[in-house]
């Protein structure tokens, strides 16, 4: 994805960071993200952690990260679960 759009010449290229991970980064890993995050225009990021990482770990400069955070908040499906609709919806299975 990302080094197809630098290849190809996109004129705006995006990237969403959903989470991140931290295991013992290697070199290669580093210097992946080096080549294809320099064709990234903007990085979007999910939260401000999700942010900060990029920053530190990658050290994708602070003005091309923007974090928009997650739009459905987690307590819609803090409930418990409605037995007759789930047996309605499965048939009983």
């Amino acid at each position: 994805g990302l080094l197809a759009a630098s290849l190809a010449r996109v004129p705006v290229v995006i990237a969403t960071a959903q989470q991140y991970m931290q295991p013992p980064w290697g070199r290669t890993v580093y210097a992946q993200q080096q080549l294809c995050g320099a064709g990234v225009h903007r990085y979007v990021a999910v939260s401000e952690v999700v942010a900060q990482q990029l920053n530190q770990t990658f050290h994708v400069p602070v003005k091309k990260i923007c974090v928009i955070h997650n739009s459905v908040p987690g307590a819609a499906f803090n409930r418990s679960p409605n037995l007759a609709l789930r047996i309605r919806l499965t048939r009983g299975v």
